[in-house]
């Protein structure tokens, strides 16, 4: 009398069949972790604020490639303008110490970790998105102002690029090798450092604003080189996080937002009408 029995060989299986045939293997990903040849990072297994890289196998099993590490496991970029510098997993002081209602959206201060992430060292310049223009990834600058610095190339490629969409943004980032627009939470720890520091601004405490940034109220309003005021430098070395142009980030709006994050890599309201900017 036929029995059914099953074969397993390297996480895979088979049956043997009605005529005591072997029936062809089964695919491993029915029984397995995983599809075989699937790899990356991920936080899965690791404590808040650390990712570790894997790789799934033939027998369809994850393989650990780096363990848990707060550190970014791919190599940074090292250019000139398009570097990017790796921001260590782990906790910081996120929010404003302010007590004008004014600045309620930053309200209350509160303690994020995030896992390790990379950020550009510079905004990003004419230079670097006229290449996104280039290859028709990305649409040219909305106003006719920022039009003007964004085609002189000899002069203004040092330039941060100005009067994008934040459709814009994230389609510059997809274009430059598959990188995201950072969270606020990912902006701010940046500028700010690791816990407990809980500085007022990216360079530190000193309160003369004007030796640091490029602003109007300073008399500088009009644009300059990402790569003035070197002093405007943050704890981990991005520069220009404050003056000269604004920034925005992934994440949705919400002024009261601060008082319901996650403590873990927080990504903002998952709806909104508006955008958070920096």
């Amino acid at each position: 009398r036929h029995r059914s029995l099953v074969a397993i060989w390297a996480g895979r299986s088979r049956l043997c069949g009605a005529t005591c045939a072997w029936m062809p293997w089964a695919a491993c990903e029915e029984r397995g972790e995983c599809t075989p040849g699937a790899a990356g990072l991920v936080r899965t297994g690791c404590p808040a604020g650390q990712i570790q890289q894997r790789h799934c196998d033939a027998s369809c099993s994850w393989v650990v490639d780096v363990p848990c590490t707060t550190d970014c496991i791919l190599p940074a970029r090292d250019g000139r303008f398009d570097a990017d510098i790796c921001i260590p997993g782990g906790t910081f002081v996120m929010g404003s110490f302010e007590t004008d209602p004014t600045y309620a959206s930053r309200m209350p201060v509160h303690d994020v970790i995030l896992s390790p992430y990379f950020i550009d060292r510079f905004a990003v310049t004419n230079g670097r998105y006229r290449a996104c223009v280039a290859a028709g990834a990305c649409a040219a600058p909305r106003n006719a102002g920022a039009f003007f610095f964004y085609v002189d190339r000899a002069t203004y490629d040092s330039y941060p690029v100005d009067y994008l969409y934040r459709s814009d943004g994230i389609a510059f980032c997809a274009w430059d090798g598959g990188r995201f627009v950072p969270t606020e939470a990912q902006w701010e720890k940046a500028a700010r450092g690791p816990a407990p520091r809980e500085n007022l601004y990216p360079w530190g405490d000193d309160l003369d604003y004007c030796r640091y940034v490029n602003h109007r109220l300073c008399g500088t309003g009009v644009l300059v080189s990402v790569d003035n005021y070197p002093e405007n430098i943050s704890f981990y070395g991005v520069r220009g996080m404050q003056g000269n142009i604004t920034e925005f980030a992934r994440d949705f709006y919400d002024v009261g937002y601060y008082a319901v994050s996650p403590l873990l890599d927080p990504e903002g309201p998952p709806t909104g009408t508006e955008f958070a900017g920096k």
